[in-house]
């Protein structure tokens, strides 16, 4: 027997810890096969999740881990990590180097 979530539960949990963030729903998206954006997807393989981003059938990079916290954290770190170059990207920066707070 499996204690491993489903992909649509975990769909369902990102859907959740994204609403805590303000995460646009588009970000959020757990995809499960290879697409044609290179965005990446997620394969339960056995006792494994597998995180795995590809471009033209070719492997860019593949995480995989037994853990959900540790698929959590590696999907958020994705979201957030767009969430925030959009953010910057949205700011006058005229004269000032945008990685400063001042």
């Amino acid at each position: 027997m499996s204690l491993m979530e489903s992909v649509d539960e975990i769909q369902n949990r990102i859907f959740r810890l994204g609403a805590m963030i303000d995460a646009p729903d588009e970000l959020l998206k757990v995809r499960r096969a290879e697409n044609p954006s290179a965005m990446p997807y997620l394969v339960i393989d056995g006792e494994k999740y597998r995180y795995l981003c590809s471009e033209r059938g070719c492997l860019i990079w593949s995480k995989s881990t037994t853990e959900l916290d540790e698929l959590i954290f590696w999907i958020f770190s994705d979201v957030t990590a767009v969430m925030a170059r959009t953010h910057c990207m949205g700011m006058d920066h005229r004269g000032k180097d945008p990685r400063r707070l001042q």
